[in-house]
């Protein structure tokens, strides 16, 4: 796991990470550390490493995803303009002319 959050409990041995723990390290993270410490989490739970959740599930912090939009027609001249790869220029022009 590359996610800098980590680093909080990367040396913390299973049984010792604490609630604390993990808040901290969602705290630090983002949306992709939140998942993916809920699943270390029920991992751990699953294979008997742990005896009880770190974080009961009711006290996880709700993932909370950004609004998604698409390219606007500015963005998708300014990629167009950067590519160098004549091929993929025209693939997506292709693709921006379907919709």
């Amino acid at each position: 796991m590359a996610d800098e959050a980590f680093d909080i409990i990367r040396n913390v041995p299973i049984l010792e990470t604490q609630s604390a723990h993990f808040l901290k390290v969602l705290g630090a993270g983002s949306v992709a550390t939140n998942v993916f410490l809920r699943r270390i989490n029920n991992f751990a739970l699953d294979m008997g490493w742990l005896p009880w959740p770190v974080l009961p599930k009711k006290q996880w912090p709700k993932i909370r995803f950004k609004e998604k939009r698409a390219v606007t027609a500015l963005e998708h001249q300014a990629i167009v303009a950067a590519e160098k790869n004549r091929n993929l220029t025209l693939k997506r022009e292709k693709l921006s002319l379907r919709g």
